[in-house]
């Protein structure tokens, strides 16, 4: 069996031969491992660093973002005929040895998806803010989307190659909380492992900008993915709403003798159609996810 293992990488040179260095060859089961790199438009010299440390390199011209290398390492990986692919961040973050205790929990759960935990309320050396950002979005995951793991977040994941067909992530940011929604919304088995977490080798990070701009941008993918696989339940949540105040407007106005107030009944009216049209829209998108879960079925067949 054949692991492919993508490090999205910009601005690395420093910390991307150590990664390399640590990256075991094999596995047991005689899985071989090999290290794809995806420089997304570095000036400096990560992508010869990696060819040195003997990964295959892919190289944007200019940089697209971790989303963007994340989907050209996976396309590339299944172009290898992967049997199992695993994505790494190339900062040194993580220990590559570890990679054998997602591979242990991905056999002993039968699971599609392995997540390495990093258990971030034990991550003193990242900042407070960043810890409360991870855990807030990973507790909105657990609970929007019923995906049941710690860390949303997380580079370091594991997971087949069947779960790699059904992915496409089209965010611009990052991919992480879009393919585990994806994975979920697909039937696909996820579970976490806790995995140790280490302060960077040098420098930032690269992806987060700022704590507001990694939230935001964080919180509009889950809730795009989450209204384009798991729709349903959404809308319905919205059209309860609006029906809930459409009720209680009407309540007032007769409580308070106002009920031939044009104005409030103008507004009980529009209340109601809203909720009208989304339990409307909700059927109408969730046949639409239906519909991609039936196709992506039909192409998991045709690959048997």
């Amino acid at each position: 069996m054949r692991l492919i293992v993508i490090l999205p990488a910009f601005n690395e040179q420093g910390s991307i031969g150590a990664v390399l260095s640590h990256l075991p060859r094999t596995l047991p089961e005689n899985i071989s491992v090999s290290a794809l790199v995806v420089d997304d438009g570095s000036s400096d010299g990560t992508a010869r660093v990696a060819k040195a440390h003997g990964a295959a390199v892919l190289v944007h011209p200019e940089r697209l973002g971790l989303a963007a290398a994340f989907r050209t390492g996976l396309a590339a990986a299944l172009r290898e005929k992967a049997d199992l692919i695993a994505t790494l961040d190339a900062d040194g973050q993580y220990r590559p040895e570890e990679l054998s205790l997602l591979l242990s929990k991905l056999r002993s759960t039968n699971a599609a998806l392995v997540v390495g935990d990093r258990q971030i309320s034990r991550c003193t050396h990242m900042p407070i803010g960043n810890r409360v950002g991870n855990s807030v979005g990973s507790a909105l995951l657990r609970f929007l989307a019923a995906v049941p793991v710690a860390d949303a977040s997380s580079g370091f994941r594991l997971f087949t190659v069947e779960c790699g067909r059904a992915l496409k992530i089209t965010s611009r940011h990052t991919y992480t909380h879009e393919m585990l929604i994806q994975a979920h919304a697909f039937g696909f088995s996820i579970v976490d492992v806790p995995v140790t977490f280490l302060p960077r080798l040098h420098g930032k990070s690269k992806l987060v900008r700022t704590l507001r701009h990694h939230i935001l941008r964080s919180c509009g993918t889950i809730l795009k993915s989450l209204f384009l696989f798991r729709p349903l339940r959404k809308f319905l949540l919205l059209a309860f709403i609006s029906f809930f105040l459409a009720v209680a407007a009407a309540i007032w106005m007769i409580l308070n003798h106002n009920a031939s107030n044009p104005q409030l009944t103008l507004l009980v009216v529009i209340l109601f159609l809203v909720g009208l049209q989304f339990v409307v829209l909700g059927v109408l998108a969730d046949s639409a996810a239906a519909e991609r879960r039936l196709l992506f079925e039909e192409r998991a067949h045709s690959h048997l």
